[in-house]
C-alpha cells in the first residue's frame, strides 16, 4: 500500500511540475508566433518537456548502444534546461506585458538565440541517434589495416583496394619519367642543331 501511495505521489508531483512549466513554455511560444500559427506553440513544447520524456523512454527501452545511451542522457538534460529557459521567458514576457515594459532588440535576439540552440541540439541528436552507429562503424572498418577507412579508399576493376600512398607514388613516378624524357629530347635537339663554322668575331665592323 505504501508503494502504491508513493507511486501516486511521484506521478502527481511530476504532473504538477510538467503542467506548470509547460504552461509557461507554451505561453512564451504563443507570444512568439502569430495567432494563426497557434499550433507552432505546441511544436515548440516538443523541443523541451516532451523531448525530455521521449528521450527518457528511449534511454530505458530503446538505447541498445553506448552512443544512443549518451545521446539520450544529453538530450534529457537539453530538454529539461530548455523547458526551464522557455518557461522563464514566458514568465518574463507575462510580467513585462503587465508592467508595460517594452522589449528591446537585445531581449528578442537572446530569446531567438536560445530557441536556435535548442533546434541545433535536436538536429544533431536526431542524426547521432538514428545513424551515429552506422557512421562510426564506417570509420572503424579497415580490412587491409592500413589506417585508412575502407570507404575512403578507391577500388579498381578487380575489386582490390589501392592505398592512397601507392597511388601518389605512381603519379609521382610518372611525372618524373615525363620530365626526364622531355629533358633528354631537349638535349638531343641541342646537340643535333647545325653550328656556324665562322662565328662573328668581336670588334668587326659591319
Amino acid at each position: 500500500m505504501k508503494k502504491i501511495i508513493a507511486m501516486i505521489l511521484k506521478v502527481l508531483l511530476a504532473a504538477v511540475v510538467l503542467i506548470f512549466l509547460g504552461t509557461e513554455s507554451i505561453g512564451f511560444f504563443s507570444f512568439v508566433f502569430p495567432p494563426e500559427k497557434w499550433y507552432m506553440a505546441y511544436t515548440g513544447f516538443g523541443l523541451t518537456s516532451l523531448s525530455f520524456l521521449i528521450y527518457l523512454y528511449l534511454f530505458v527501452y530503446d538505447s541498445d548502444s553506448d552512443l544512443k545511451r549518451v545521446v539520450s542522457l544529453i538530450m534529457m538534460g537539453v530538454g529539461l534546461i530548455g523547458e526551464l529557459v522557455t518557461a522563464g521567458f514566458g514568465m518574463q514576457v507575462e510580467a513585462w506585458s503587465q508592467s508595460g515594459y517594452a522589449m528591446t532588440n537585445s531581449d528578442i535576439d537572446f530569446m531567438v538565440l536560445a530557441v536556435q540552440a535548442l533546434m541545433l541540439f535536436h538536429g544533431i541528436a536526431l542524426i547521432a541517434y538514428w545513424v551515429g552507429d552506422s557512421i562510426a562503424n564506417a570509420f572503424k572498418k579497415d580490412d587491409n589495416k592500413n589506417g585508412v577507412p575502407d570507404f575512403l579508399e578507391r577500388k579498381d576493376k578487380g575489386s582490390k583496394q589501392n592505398q592512397p600512398s601507392q597511388n601518389f607514388q605512381q603519379m609521382y613516378q610518372q611525372q618524373t619519367d615525363l620530365v626526364k624524357s622531355l629533358q633528354s629530347r631537349l638535349d638531343k635537339m641541342q646537340n643535333e642543331a647545325p653550328r656556324d663554322p665562322n662565328p662573328p668575331k668581336a670588334g668587326n665592323e659591319s
